[in-house]
């Protein structure tokens, strides 16, 4: 069930926020609010098939400052895996990625860095850090 959502509109886009569920949206809470709307109470079923890590106990040595972090640097993780919207199995994978993070260090410990890297491998980088799909 979906209970609150905080939602950003595009400022150039007239009209006022949708109600959602019958739930009418809260407008911004202060001045420098991200969010043009707030939901509250919607008890939304959603019918979302596939699966859902969440992540606790983020390794601050692993911090780059650039899109989403992976689910390898955090010290907890949990994957929920959901069919239409009902939760079928629920895996603790702190070991997995605690396994991945070794790895990922063994790779950064044996390439030196070469200079600047190319406009193909900055590339790829960028798109990793927005990519939020998983694999385990």
């Amino acid at each position: 069930m979906l209970d609150t959502l905080h939602v950003s509109l595009d400022p150039a886009e007239s009209g006022s926020p949708p109600i959602i569920n019958g739930v009418a949206p809260a407008g911004p809470r202060e001045q420098y609010d991200l969010f043009a709307a707030h939901y509250e109470r919607l008890n939304y079923h959603l019918e979302y098939s596939g699966g859902l890590l969440l992540a606790d106990g983020f390794i601050s040595e692993l911090y780059v400052h650039m899109g989403f972090h992976p689910a390898w640097k955090y010290e907890r993780v949990i994957e929920l895996v959901f069919a239409a919207g009902i939760l079928r199995a629920e895996y603790d994978r702190s070991v997995q990625v605690a396994d991945i993070r070794k790895q990922m260090a063994s790779i950064a410990g044996q390439e030196p860095h070469k200079g600047m890297p190319s406009r193909e491998e900055i590339a790829k980088f960028v798109e990793r850090a927005f990519d939020r799909r998983y694999r385990l």
